[in-house]
């Protein structure tokens, strides 16, 4: 994280950059295809009212396909509009891992 702009940027022309509106057009899901490897899909979920970034999703493997793993991030933001990963998922489905964490109750640093 952040995800390599030449990685994004190769995807792009090799034309596996999808995108989905969502919620009328007031949402957006792009989609990049074999982000790090092959048959691998980076996800990033817009909000395109704020431009702000409300999820990221990853689906990959370890070694082979069927070591399959995926990530989902949903995105919360403070009162001053500061993003951040509120919840957080990873799965290793083939070695049946779950990890799961909250971030939550962030308040602004006393001076």
């Amino acid at each position: 994280i952040p995800p390599d702009a030449a990685k994004i940027q190769a995807a792009k022309e090799a034309g596996k950059i999808s995108m989905t509106p969502l919620d009328g057009g007031k949402r957006a899901r792009l989609d990049i295809k074999d982000y790090a490897k092959a048959g691998d899909v980076l996800g990033v979920e817009i909000d395109l009212t704020n431009n702000q970034i409300l999820g990221l999703s990853v689906a990959s493997y370890l070694t082979e396909p069927s070591d399959a793993v995926t990530l989902d991030v949903k995105m919360a933001s403070l009162p001053d509009g500061t993003g951040y990963p509120a919840n957080i998922l990873l799965n290793g489905v083939s070695q049946e891992i779950k990890v799961t964490i909250t971030n939550s109750g962030h308040q602004k640093k006393a001076q």
